[in-house]
C-alpha cells in the first residue's frame, strides 16, 4: 500500500487499486438502495471540484467536502 497523506491521494489510489468494487452503498429518494464503486465515487468528486472551480471560483484554495 502507498503512504497516503492526504484525502485526494487517499481516492486516487482506492480507484486506482479497486475500481470496480463497492465503495459504499446509498439510498434514493424513493427508498432504493443502490451501490456506487470506487471508480464512479472518484468520477463524481473530480466532477464536484471541477464545478467549484469555475462554478464558485474556489481556485487555489485548501477546500475538503464531506
Amino acid at each position: 500500500m502507498d503512504n497516503m497523506t492526504t484525502l485526494r491521494e487517499m481516492l486516487i489510489n482506492s480507484e486506482r487499486n479497486y475500481k470496480n468494487n463497492i465503495a459504499f452503498y446509498l439510498k434514493d429518494k424513493g427508498r432504493a438502495i443502490y451501490q456506487v464503486t470506487y471508480e464512479e465515487f472518484k468520477r463524481d468528486c473530480d466532477r464536484v471540484g471541477t464545478a467549484m472551480l469555475y462554478d464558485f471560483e474556489a481556485g487555489g484554495k485548501n477546500i475538503g467536502i464531506f
